[in-house]
């Protein structure tokens, strides 16, 4: 039973994943990109955002396809942050890449640092670390 949970949760990743953002043109789920602009950022810092991937094999980014809020690992939508720092469902902008949702955490998340979730192991590595200006949306 278990296992078929795990199944499900999965298939459902893969049905809502989004095509990864390229370099030169970071994509949004649409129905944030419309948005952004008419909300209130609110500037938290500059954060080291590293990238992870959300393939479902075993390799150096892990592969955990849930999310520490329940949702399916989602790039383009999922971050994981320090909960202390962004707690669970806080909507934020990172700048140059766009609109996310804190949906995850982790034991080496600490402070002023983010996993951003995107597509494949590639996308991850080429990513690498970047610092970026993170504002919290509102309204």
């Amino acid at each position: 039973m278990r296992e078929f949970a795990q199944y499900l949760i999965m298939l459902l990743a893969l049905l809502t994943i989004q095509r990864p953002a390229t370099a030169a043109e970071p994509r949004l789920p649409e129905p944030m990109m419309a948005h952004v602009e008419s909300q209130q950022r609110i500037f938290a810092g500059e954060f080291a955002v590293y990238a992870y991937c959300t393939e479902q094999y075993p390799h150096i980014c892990g592969g955990n396809p849930t999310t520490a809020s329940g949702d399916p690992v989602a790039p383009g939508v999922t971050v994981a942050a320090d909960p202390d720092v962004m707690p669970l469902g806080t909507r934020i902008y990172i700048d140059g890449i766009g609109e996310r949702v804190v949906q995850d955490t982790g034991g080496a998340i600490k402070g002023h640092k983010i996993d951003l979730a995107v597509e494949s192991h590639q996308e991850a590595v080429e990513f690498g670390c970047k610092t970026a200006k993170i504002y919290i949306l509102e309204g």
